[in-house]
């Protein structure tokens, strides 16, 4: 199911209580699925559907492998599934296209060990997978993008296989994208400030609300007129804007 965000930031975790704040979509993407869907959704039959297969995990009494909502705010999230739980999404068509990218949110709370992990992988015109992202142990809690390198071909799935053995120990994943790589998000400045300030961005306009977030090297960036924006460190986008007396 296809809603306006694209990608998102975790701003921060207290318990159970995730504060995300969205970035758009773009008309480039061939497949996105967000997961606004109810709570305990484990199939999805629409425009861009997936399926489960927890035939090698053992859910028990307080595992699951589905979607969750906090605060109205869903994902997906797998948990004490003692076993590996696969996710897997439509073969969407993408014959003709070119600069192809896979990305996925993904993130992780609990004491995760080195046989813990969440992996990413690819299906290229119905062939094995390939994998471009394999993260065990704890990784963050905060949502990170992960893509693969760029791809072309006919037909293309996205598989996700998660593994963890606690009702403590949680990974959750967001925003499996399909998308030309040529596109993506956009970060607009609001003011000056720091670039890895929290309110310096906004995913709606020069003059929007707050994103909570920062840009990366899947987002483009804009930095608006008179603007000043401090770059204390390194950072990275995919293509930065500045405009007239900005810096």
């Amino acid at each position: 199911m296809i809603k306006g965000a694209g990608t998102y930031c975790l701003a921060f975790v207290i318990g159970f209580f995730l504060f995300i704040q969205g970035l758009p979509a773009t008309a480039q993407d061939l497949y996105l699925e967000d997961f606004e869907l109810p709570s305990g959704t484990t199939e999805d039959n629409g425009t861009t559907a997936w399926s489960i297969d927890v035939s090698n995990a053992n859910l028990g009494a307080n595992g699951f492998f589905e979607t969750r909502s906090t605060f109205g705010l869903t994902f997906y999230q797998g948990s004490d599934m003692d076993g590996e739980a696969i996710w897997r999404s439509q073969v969407v068509e993408i014959s003709g296209e070119s600069s192809l990218q896979v990305s996925v949110d993904v993130a992780e709370f609990g004491n995760m060990e080195s046989s813990d992990y969440l992996r990413l992988y690819y299906v290229l015109d119905g062939g094995s997978e390939t994998i471009f992202g394999d993260l065990s142990n704890d990784f963050g809690l905060s949502f990170q993008s992960i893509a693969s390198s760029l791809i072309t071909g006919s037909s293309l799935q996205v598989v996700i296989r998660i593994s963890n053995n606690s009702f403590f120990e949680s990974h959750l994943f967001d925003n499996v994208r399909v998308y030309n790589q040529t596109g993506g998000p956009t970060l607009y400045s609001r003011n000056s400030g720091n670039w890895d300030g929290l309110l310096t961005w906004s995913n709606v306009s020069l003059a929007g609300f707050p994103c909570f977030c920062t840009p990366d090297e899947n987002t483009n960036a804009i930095i608006g007129s008179n603007h000043n924006i401090m770059l204390n460190e390194s950072g990275s986008t995919r293509n930065l804007t500045i405009q007239d007396n900005a810096s």
